[in-house]
């Protein structure tokens, strides 16, 4: 394996060094008293792993010729752990680059607001075979990312993703949302434990989501299949496309299933229980909910 290059980003300027070298804590620009080590590597990365347990990821497509990660902490963070040094190791195993958190407690506090953590992986503007990303108790959130494989698991909380094609994408969030907005995918799976989940200007070849405490939203979406399953809350969708294109198996739970079609007036679902319609089309929506309605608006 083989390190990365590091750098002491100052706030006169990043300064240099060589592999290996690890750089000492200096006070940030900023001034809000958090201590920042950013480290980078030319080699060819294709895929990137990050592993951690109380930090916010950020993984973001950026303007660089090579991959930069930054972290950024304050005092109490470090001081919680009762030890000096770094957060992170860094290796590179092939075309895979690897950032592993190295401290962490489960009795660790972590609604504590005064202890901070930021991780921020800057990646050159071109398609990534895999991105990994599974932090236990912090925020997830990806921008203008593409990438084939995509993985995504934060056990305490939320997933972000803006803009970019993420093909083959797993987002979990037990307690916590998942939200997503402008995005090109294939297959899309969802799923959390407590919190919603929301889905604006995205398009996929498939999107499964799975709310047990929260809703499923659905804003601009365009895909040709549909799983979704909501335990106690409802299903709300503004959907691309044609209704009567769909075939559809929809269960509302103490509630009502509305389907119509902004573009076609004579299309319309209204129904206190369940309705399948259209069975065998080529297209198809299939929506649960145990304690709330489905509620579908179809547009060209």
């Amino acid at each position: 394996m083989k390190k990365l290059f590091c750098t002491l980003l100052s706030a006169a300027a990043a300064v240099a060094l060589l592999c290996g070298f690890t750089p000492s804590a200096q006070e940030n620009s900023a001034g809000a008293g958090l201590i920042t080590k950013t480290y980078e590597t030319a080699e060819a990365i294709s895929s990137v792993n990050v592993s951690d347990k109380y930090a916010d990821v950020n993984v973001q497509a950026a303007d660089v010729d090579h991959v930069t990660v930054e972290y950024s902490y304050n005092s109490s963070y470090n001081d919680a752990f009762g030890t000096g040094g770094d957060l992170y190791s860094f290796t590179i195993a092939g075309p895979t680059l690897n950032i592993q958190g190295l401290k962490g407690d489960a009795s660790m506090s972590v609604n504590n607001s005064k202890r901070t953590c930021t991780l921020t992986v800057k990646l050159p503007r071109k398609a990534f075979a895999s991105l990994t990303v599974d932090t236990s108790n912090g925020n997830i959130t990806i921008q203008d990312m593409t990438s084939q494989s995509n993985t995504l698991t934060t056990t305490n909380g939320n997933i972000s993703i803006t803009g970019g094609s993420l093909d083959n994408l797993s987002a979990t969030a037990n307690n916590g949302k998942v939200e997503v907005a402008n995005l090109l995918t294939q297959t899309f799976a969802a799923s959390t434990r407590n919190g919603r989940i929301s889905l604006s200007n995205t398009s996929a070849l498939s999107i499964t989501a799975k709310a047990q405490n929260g809703s499923i939203n659905l804003d601009t979406v365009s895909s040709p299949v549909y799983h979704c399953t909501v335990t106690n809350s409802s299903i709300v969708g503004n959907l691309v496309g044609r209704a009567a294109d769909y075939a559809f198996d929809l269960t509302p739970g103490n509630g009502r299933v509305t389907v119509t079609d902004d573009s076609d007036s004579s299309f319309a679902l209204r129904s206190n229980g369940p309705v399948q319609q259209g069975q065998g089309a080529a297209q198809s929506f299939t929506a649960s909910t145990s304690n709330g309605s489905v509620t579908l608006e179809f547009a060209p």
